[in-house]
């Protein structure tokens, strides 16, 4: 998704071009000035880059994940992204770039992992790790911020030019308990990230509903298509390490298993 937004000029490529490398680059050394690298993040060779990320992306998405092919796609596909995020220096960027870099990392790594070995499986517990601190911090974050607890955050979201919507602006001026309730909605949604890791597996999946429905609202409203890609795929991995760590606390500890109630163990049992 991210390449089509750069091959096709969407409006997200568009306010990119306030800030090319030109711009980005002052934040360097003297050394990061020369012509060369001028050309290397030029958007022309950005937009190469971008085709290079979709190609990578179309070949994981109906190939393998261990060929030398596949592993031959991940580094390309990692190193496009290192490329993106260097080219832009940070401005510009948001959540979902952060995510792309670690979870491309993180599939890199078990990529390069015997299939089920422990060096996979040190690469999704870190990712749904990940996962949960990028929610949990988010929330927190919120939940300090005066502004976000009485609702108005979330006029000053809608209003933007960049993510907002008149529609939605005007309706929380007029109810202010929409926009009070909208908050409120995020702000437990996040902070109620690491108890995904001990729900039982029905509540956690009603948790996991209303994470993806959030992010859902948030492209269809904000604009943020990227967002919602990059943090929606962090759950399936979740959901698998989540499960995988009730299973073995279960083995170890039998009467644990009223304590979780999962549905899928019992169906095992």
């Amino acid at each position: 998704m991210s390449a089509i937004e750069e091959l096709t000029g969407s409006p997200r490529a568009a306010r990119e071009e306030y800030l090319p490398w030109r711009v980005a680059r002052v934040q360097f050394p003297r050394i990061f000035h020369s012509r060369l690298l001028e050309h290397l993040f030029s958007a022309r060779v950005g937009k190469a880059v971008a085709a290079i990320r979709l190609g990578t992306a179309v070949l994981l998405f109906f190939g393998g994940t261990r060929s030398r092919l596949a592993r031959g796609a991940r580094v390309l596909q990692a190193s496009t992204q290192v490329y993106q995020t260097v080219q832009g220096s940070g401005f510009g960027q948001d959540g979902a770039d952060q995510a792309l870099i670690v979870e491309q990392a993180s599939q890199l790594a078990a990529a390069f992992s015997p299939a089920g070995g422990a060096g996979e499986g040190a690469a999704r517990y870190f990712l749904s790790a990940q996962a949960v601190l990028s929610y949990f911090s988010s929330g927190i974050v919120k939940l300090i911020s005066p502004v976000w607890r009485s609702g108005d955050a979330m006029l000053g979201i809608t209003r933007t030019t960049s993510y907002g919507s008149e529609v939605l602006n005007s309706l929380m001026r007029r109810y202010p308990v929409i926009r009070k309730a909208a908050a409120w909605g995020v702000i437990i949604g996040e902070t109620s990230a690491p108890l995904a890791l001990i729900l039982p597996r029905p509540a956690r999946l009603v948790w996991q509903a209303s994470m993806i429905l959030m992010h859902v609202s948030i492209a269809a409203f904000m604009g943020l298509n990227r967002f919602m890609w990059a943090f929606v795929s962090l759950h399936p991995v979740l959901d698998q390490t989540v499960d995988e760590l009730q299973q073995n606390l279960i083995n170890r500890t039998p009467w644990a298993a009223r304590g979780t109630g999962s549905t899928r163990t019992r169906r095992r049992s």
